[in-house]
């Protein structure tokens, strides 16, 4: 059933496309079942828009995580992750994936940078511009949309809270330095 609506989805879309992928309301399968097929859908697909709202994925929440750690260079992500019983622990978690995906593409992307030394005044001039003009442009986001409304966030004062808190800052300063916008919702999450 699960691959069934996923390719149901997805048939019809050519790969510059975003696909829309609902596994929204699946109760009974399993968050691994729905890794598997959330990273399959991302190898064969760069831009996917995920539901993923009331699965009750709760605490198992690490298989799915683990899928936007492994996603490709050129992924793009539109996710709701909507009322899934998560606590700050498991919002800390994604978080922290999400930021991890982010900083390995611009690790990626400084290793590529590396520049010969310049041989005269013209192209040290060059060289110089060259280098402002990328200074400028930061690599896309890999998310353009994270939904996580209706989770319980708020566990006031534990230490997990303040570390969501610290991924939550870190996420946005990391997402407002890209040149695509970025939507960040967390509606009736008790913060």
């Amino acid at each position: 059933l699960l691959a069934a609506q996923s390719e149901a989805s997805t048939s019809t879309s050519p790969p510059s496309q975003k696909t829309k992928l609902d596994l929204s309301y699946l109760h009974r399968v399993k968050p691994d079942i729905l890794a598997d097929v959330l990273k399959d859908r991302l190898q064969k697909q760069s831009n996917i828009e995920m539901d993923l709202s009331s699965s009750l994925i709760g605490k198992d929440i690490k298989s799915i995580v683990s899928v936007f750690k492994d996603m490709g260079e050129d992924s793009t992500i539109d996710l709701m992750a909507r009322s899934n019983n998560w606590s700050s622990r498991d919002g800390r978690l994604l978080l922290e994936a999400v930021l991890a995906r982010t900083e390995k593409s611009n690790t990626e992307e400084s290793k590529t940078e590396d520049k010969p030394a310049p041989d005269d005044k013209e192209t040290t001039e060059a060289t110089k511009t060259e280098e402002e003009s990328s200074s400028t442009t930061s690599p896309a986001f890999p998310f353009h949309s994270l939904d996580l409304g209706w989770n319980n966030f708020g566990d006031e004062g534990t230490s997990e809270s303040k570390k969501f808190l610290k991924g939550l800052q870190k996420l946005v300063q990391e997402s407002s330095a890209s040149p695509e916008p970025f939507v960040l919702r967390l509606d009736v999450c008790a913060l």
